[in-house]
């Protein structure tokens, strides 16, 4: 699906994902996750679970907030939210 903006000067095409793609990238990153989360417990890295916990919360914390912007950001970073030591 493409969407077009227009503005006074000219106008941009834009593609907007369709229905099974955002279901095939949210099935990916699930993936993604439980690797990241099995891993984690793989090595019981305490200071790397800490840190992947502390985002979780910050996610959290934006979803009870409303604030969708940094609850879609926070989402976007949880693959590099913790730091393997």
């Amino acid at each position: 699906m493409v969407c077009r903006l227009h503005s006074v000067s000219s106008f941009s095409l834009v593609s907007l994902p369709s229905d099974e793609e955002i279901r095939s990238l949210f099935e990916t990153r699930r993936l993604i996750e439980i690797g990241i989360v099995s891993e984690l417990c793989r090595r019981r890295d305490n200071a790397a679970t800490q840190d992947l916990r502390d985002h979780l919360l910050l996610e959290d914390e934006a979803a009870r907030e409303g604030d969708h912007e940094r609850l879609i950001h926070l989402l976007g970073e949880f693959q590099s939210s913790w730091r393997p030591r």
